[in-house]
């Protein structure tokens, strides 16, 4: 441990020390790691650590700036000492997985549905002079969707008050534009099929021609749909406890993990509640440790954003406009929003322009952001976010409101819950409702341990 000397007086702006309480605070330590360079303010007076973090940069530079301009040299040799370095990794060929490491997913259960000629019977029994035709009856995991023909197409208008009494009747009930109808009713099941992550996957060749697959579940149709990290780009995947929320996070980095070995992908995950990403912490994949603490969120956004940068410089050396085909991208994911705005100091400001640098200009260099929130709020999400996230994911929220800052309309307050999504991808102009794919802790531990042997 090297010891590095700021300054013969104490730094005026530190809080006191948590122990002794002194305000004599004039050391610097480096602390070398195989993983980290990491750097500690100690308190002189009784040795203790006064800010329990990685480098605490912000106090520096305000201590800096505002007492001691004339140490500017000082201070710039000890920040390049402090640079951001992600984890190196073993230059080695890498052995993808096989979905045979991964459990076997359980039955699916047909499931409970009504009988069509009850439903048509309530529509006409609303109506009552103009009997409306059943046309088709689709069966998707989460929901029976009844296309619907009017004998009288001005019935129309009255879709809403038919969807609220079979809501009252059968269950939760949306109405939908229909491709092969006048209109579609979609009911929620009684019993739901469970929609496998590895089922997902290999339905339909659905991975074919991706190099960072992203399974996102099973729509209304039967189809898989899985997109591509590089169409991707960012997203958003927001819902009340128990929507399904933390499960798709899952989904997402599982899918990246089953076809991307660790020299193509760098991988950062931020989990302040420090409940849903520890089991990620031996993966070779990440650049840094799992982060746990909001000093070294704030430490390690300010370093992608150096590395963005650095990345600008090099492909505008290269004349090229974004990142090729093949080479090294970084994904970035927060696993709860409101956790971090809440643990800062100035409200989110300065974790926002952060953010929002790496979403607005992050995507042509190879730096994907994935935020995650149960607390879908402009205060959380604020617009200069929003609008740089091209997917989303919308699970339940408690209100129209909620719905409007997710997905900019009403209709996630009627979803059923537990992975029920309204999805909205980039070049797509309707929302796709999608039942999420279930994964495991199995399935997630034996992919974790088939990386994790290989390292």
């Amino acid at each position: 441990m090297k010891k590095v000397l700021i300054s013969d007086s104490k730094i005026p702006n530190i809080a006191p020390c948590k122990v002794c309480e002194s305000r004599n605070i004039s050391t610097f330590w480096h602390i070398p790691s195989s993983t980290w360079e990491k750097y500690f303010l100690v308190c002189d007076d009784c040795g203790a650590r006064t800010n329990d973090c990685i480098f605490a940069a912000s106090a520096l530079k305000e201590w800096n700036y505002k007492y001691n301009g004339t140490d500017s040299a000082r201070y710039s040799e000890i920040w390049k000492e402090a640079q951001f370095a992600p984890t190196a990794k073993p230059n080695k060929s890498w052995e993808l997985p096989s979905f045979d490491i991964l459990p076997e997913p359980p039955a699916r259960d047909s499931g409970d549905e009504l009988d069509p000629q009850q439903v048509e019977n309530v529509i006409n029994k609303i109506l009552k002079k103009s009997p409306v035709t059943l046309t088709d009856v689709v069966s998707a995991p989460t929901v029976t969707i009844y296309h619907v023909n009017f004998s009288d197409i001005s019935d129309i208008v009255h879709d809403e008050k038919i969807a609220k009494v079979l809501s009252k009747i059968f269950g939760n009930t949306i109405v939908k534009k229909s491709k092969i109808a006048d209109v579609a009713f979609e009911i929620v099941r009684e019993s739901r099929q469970t929609v496998d992550y590895k089922t997902t996957l290999r339905h339909q060749n659905a991975c074919a021609g991706k190099a960072f697959p992203i399974a996102l579940g099973i729509d209304t149709d039967g189809n898989s749909v899985v997109t591509d990290l590089k169409k991707f780009k960012s997203g958003l995947v927001a819902g009340t406890a128990g929507s399904g929320k933390s499960v798709a996070i899952h989904a997402i980095l599982n899918s990246i993990l089953q076809s991307t070995a660790p020299d193509m992908l760098d991988l950062y995950l931020a989990d302040l509640k420090q409940v849903e990403l520890a089991q990620y912490e031996e993966l070779p994949h990440l650049a840094t440790p799992v982060i746990y603490d909001m000093d070294t969120l704030m430490f390690t956004l300010e370093g992608l954003v150096r590395i963005m940068t650095e990345r600008y410089a090099d492909l505008k050396s290269r004349g090229l406009s974004e990142l090729p085909d093949g080479e090294k991208r970084i994904l970035f994911v927060l696993d709860e929003v409101a956790e971090a705005v809440m643990m800062t100091r100035d409200k989110g400001k300065e974790l926002f322009y952060l953010i929002g640098r790496l979403l607005q200009a992050g995507r042509a260099c190879g730096i994907h952001v994935i935020l995650s929130t149960q607390r879908p709020e402009v205060k959380i999400i604020p617009g200069l976010l929003k609008a740089n996230l091209p997917t989303v994911i919308g699970m339940t929220c408690k209100s129209q409101m909620q719905s409007k800052t997710i997905i900019d309309e009403s209709g996630l307050e009627k979803l059923a819950g537990y992975g029920d999504a309204l999805i909205a991808l980039p070049g797509k102009t309707e929302l796709i409702r999608t039942q999420t794919p279930y994964i495991c802790n199995d399935t997630i531990a034996a992919l974790v341990d088939f990386w994790k042997n290989q390292a």
